[in-house]
């Protein structure tokens, strides 16, 4: 077996091979480039089109009565729930709730009462407290 006639019949067709393996290289490097243009060309257009602004919708709620309702149901002197009530339901004493609620409206700026900017009432410090608790 001759290894020289083998090595020079490769070597006369290496620059074929080599042309046709950079041809097909540098076709799917194009491809690739296209690809890559055309999802930038996309992500820019998206970025064009601004989106639509959805206002706020606002709910009008009585805060004010949910608060004459809360302390006639659970607080007021003669509450419509009795303890058995209130305790099965917060787990506590009235008196220990509300002892939480007072330390709490005294330490923490969120559940103090407050209006929003535009002068709508928000909730009381109960409120905050009963829906933190329960």
């Amino acid at each position: 077996m001759n290894h020289d006639h083998d090595r020079s019949s490769s070597e006369d067709g290496s620059p074929i091979l080599t042309r046709a393996l950079n041809a097909v290289v540098h076709d799917a490097m194009v491809e690739c480039l296209a690809i890559m243009q055309r999802e930038e060309a996309a992500t820019a257009a998206e970025e064009q089109i601004p989106r639509p602004i959805r206002p706020r919708k606002f709910v009008r709620r009585d805060h004010a009565a949910a608060h004459e309702c809360l302390v006639a149901d659970y607080f007021a002197d003669q509450p419509r729930w009795g303890p058995a009530v209130f305790r099965r339901l917060f787990r506590m004493p009235r008196y220990l709730f509300l002892n939480i609620v007072q330390t709490l409206e005294s330490c923490d700026e969120y559940l103090k009462y407050r209006e929003d900017g535009i002068g709508r009432p928000g909730l009381m410090p109960l409120q905050k407290c009963t829906v933190a608790i329960r």
